[in-house]
C-alpha cells in the first residue's frame, strides 16, 4: 500500500499532487470516470472512494484525505516524494 511522505505540507503541496494526477490521467487518455472505475474497492474496508470527492479532488474545489490520494497514486502507478 502507499504511503505519502509529504504530511507536514500536505496543504501546500496539494495542488502539486493533483497535478500530477492529471498530468498522468492526461497521459493515459483517462477520464475522472475511469479513474472512479479504477479505484472501486480499493479501500481496506472494500468500500468505494466516493466519486464525488474524486471529482471534487481533481477540479480543485477540495482537498482529499491522505487514505484516498494513496489509492489514487497507487492505481495510477504515481509515487509521491519530498521535495529537496
Amino acid at each position: 500500500m502507499f504511503e505519502l511522505t509529504v504530511f507536514p505540507m500536505l496543504n501546500r503541496t496539494m495542488p502539486d499532487l493533483r497535478n500530477a494526477v492529471l498530468k498522468e490521467l492526461a497521459r493515459r487518455d483517462w477520464t475522472a470516470y475511469q479513474l472512479v472505475q479504477a479505484l472501486k474497492g480499493k479501500r481496506a474496508d472494500g468500500k468505494d472512494i466516493p466519486a464525488a470527492t474524486v471529482y471534487e479532488f481533481l477540479r480543485g474545489a477540495s482537498t482529499i484525505n491522505s487514505e484516498y490520494l494513496g489509492l489514487i497514486f497507487d492505481a495510477l502507478g504515481l509515487e509521491a516524494r519530498r521535495r529537496r
